[in-house]
């Protein structure tokens, strides 16, 4: 796989993390990530990913990191005795993602 230049793939990072988790700005995903505005802003200057968002998107949806930082599969974590996510069927898939956007509304994660 060919590198991409910091910035964009600290943006390809950031594309995968707003389209998952379903935000569309930066407020929205601040919230979400239970974080400042200004902390996105400073992650963007950094061009890093902070560790603590990979596992707040660990804990809140089971979002592999892997697939964050490097778009490698899968995109979700399985505990035991589930299904691995890449034998279901797209509708199967959707009816989790909402599933998991839904949990992730009413859980109270502590930062």
């Amino acid at each position: 796989m060919r590198s991409l230049p910091a910035d964009s793939h600290f943006q390809a990072q950031i594309a995968r993390i707003m389209f998952i988790t379903g935000k569309s700005t930066q407020c929205q995903l601040a919230e979400f990530l239970g974080v400042t505005q200004a902390s996105i802003s400073e992650a963007a200057k950094r061009r890093q990913i902070p560790p603590r968002w990979l596992v707040t998107l660990v804990q809140k949806l089971r979002l592999n990191p892997d697939w964050v930082l490097e778009a490698e599969a899968p995109v979700f974590l399985v505990r035991g005795g589930e299904r691995p996510l890449a034998h279901t069927s797209l509708g199967e898939l959707m009816e989790e993602l909402r599933r998991r956007r839904e949990n992730a509304q009413n859980c109270v994660c502590h930062v």
